[in-house]
């Protein structure tokens, strides 16, 4: 984990490299979110290139997937998530939102909740395996609380007609495996 010092140098030095990619287009806010930064390095990154919280990588993934993929700590997908809100509804290629990821993933519910309140329709939202969030979070062995609550919100979600305003990303069809984490 990087240490906000060193980060805070770093950018200090070349505040550009903010804005560098790597082979998978990948920014240096993915994977501060990839690899569980602190709330602070992730905020110095997004401060000095906000705009990186809009970039999807080769995969399709924002930081903000990166982040729910690899259980970053829950103000690092907040503060994600405040920056640019509709990321919680953006598909990537395999059509996986943030929220698959999330209900996959996650060990605690207290890292649903946000995500589902920015785009409780996204709970509906199928990926390429035919998969919604609930569908990950069992396929995955989830928390049964977390179940639980997915199934719960999703039928509110379903009720409320939320799933028919969402917009899904325009990805192309792909062969994709959708129970791989989405990085190399």
């Amino acid at each position: 984990q990087a240490k906000e010092s060193v980060v805070k140098a770093l950018i200090k030095a070349y505040p550009k490299a903010t804005q560098a990619k790597n082979k998978s287009n990948n920014t240096p806010l993915h994977d501060a979110a990839k690899y569980r930064a602190s709330v602070g390095a992730v905020k110095l990154l997004l401060d000095t290139y906000p705009d990186a919280v809009y970039i999807q990588n080769q995969y399709g993934n924002l930081p903000i997937h990166c982040a729910c993929a690899y259980q970053a700590p829950k103000d690092v997908v907040s503060l994600l998530l405040g920056a640019y809100p509709k990321g919680a509804s953006t598909q990537n290629r395999n059509r996986d939102t943030p929220i698959h990821y999330t209900a996959a993933y996650a060990t605690d519910s207290a890292a649903v909740d946000p995500l589902i309140d920015a785009a409780p329709g996204a709970l509906l939202l199928v990926n390429s395996s035919g998969q919604t969030p609930v569908d990950r979070a069992k396929a995955n062995n989830a928390p049964k609380n977390i179940i639980v609550l997915l199934e719960k919100r999703a039928a509110e979600a379903q009720a409320s007609g939320a799933g028919q305003v969402m917009q899904e990303d325009s990805w192309g069809e792909g062969d994709f495996d959708d129970n791989a984490r989405p990085f190399r």
